[in-house]
């Protein structure tokens, strides 16, 4: 029996999540994570990480982490893996969110706790969803969205009733209500301008790019609006990205270089070629060795 037990505990699943700062990794319905990564100096491949069971997972820089019931478990996403964030993080938590500068954890009870240079706080509980850059903003029990800046930065303002937030790069923020999406800031530089009359399942807010996935589950990525970033070049291209994968989708995570999308089907696609593997390739949680 307990071979059985052990064997099924090794089960992949298929992917629910990606995300990705330097390289993507996955996590898995039965909260398996996998990693694209060298290991020991070997070709770059996809690997599965001993970690404990999650049920979300945040990545920044080289760095991964996933949440779970037994904490929180941060690792090495190349090189050495196993490595953990201070004991602090030991608790049950349903959702993490990082950056460089701050890690934020949602808890079973609704309470964000954030660790990391800023010394970020929500006030209180209830929360049910959260995301982080600069501030940590939360997603309340009645849909409003409340957030935390440092002082040196305004805090992201969105006053209306949501059903989903996503959180970006440089505090980029959007709240979507029945799929359209409320995003803030609404002008300067590198603004959230979404297309009009679209309506979107999941949005995330890259560097350079936002990816979204349409309610009919395609995928739709279009750039900031604003003058810093139409004269930014090649991060900021001047219209829709039409060179996304076709199919039907769940969930996307969109970077500068390379974005990454699962589908209704459980596997993944990322985009462009632009890192050291063979872009454009669909994967499922069965072609990578167990």
């Amino acid at each position: 029996m307990w071979m059985v037990m052990l064997l099924g505990c090794r089960q992949p699943g298929v992917f629910v999540k990606v995300v990705m700062e330097s390289t993507p990794c996955a996590l898995t319905s039965t909260g398996r994570v996998t990693c694209w990564e060298s290991v020991d100096g070997e070709d770059f491949a996809w690997h599965w990480l001993d970690v404990p069971r999650a049920n979300d997972l945040a990545a920044v820089s080289t760095i991964a982490c996933s949440s779970g019931t037994s904490g929180v478990n941060c690792y090495y996403k190349t090189g050495s893996r196993g490595g953990h964030w201070p004991n602090h993080t030991a608790g049950k938590y349903t959702q993490v969110a990082m950056t460089d500068h701050n890690m934020c954890t949602l808890n079973v009870d609704g309470v964000v706790e954030c660790f990391g240079d800023s010394h970020l706080t929500l006030d209180g509980g209830g929360f049910v969803e959260i995301g982080t850059d600069s501030s940590v903003c939360g997603l309340n029990l009645v849909g409003g969205v409340e957030c935390a800046s440092p002082d040196r930065l305004a805090n992201p303002e969105l006053n209306g009733t949501y059903d989903h937030l996503t959180h970006g790069y440089s505090d980029r923020i959007c709240g979507l209500t029945d799929g359209v999406p409320d995003c803030w800031p609404k002008d300067g530089d590198y603004y959230v301008k979404p297309p009009e009359g679209v309506t979107f399942t999941d949005l995330h807010l890259g560097d350079g790019v936002i990816c979204g996935v349409q309610t009919n589950g395609e995928l739709m990525c279009w750039p900031y609006e604003g003058d810093d970033c139409l004269s930014a070049g090649e991060k900021c291209p001047d219209e829709v990205i039409e060179n996304v994968p076709t199919g039907t989708f769940s969930q996307v995570w969109a970077n500068v270089d390379t974005a990454c999308a699962v589908d209704t089907d459980g596997c993944m696609t990322c985009w462009p070629s632009d890192l050291s593997w063979a872009g454009d390739q669909r994967i499922c949680t069965e072609d990578i060795e167990q």
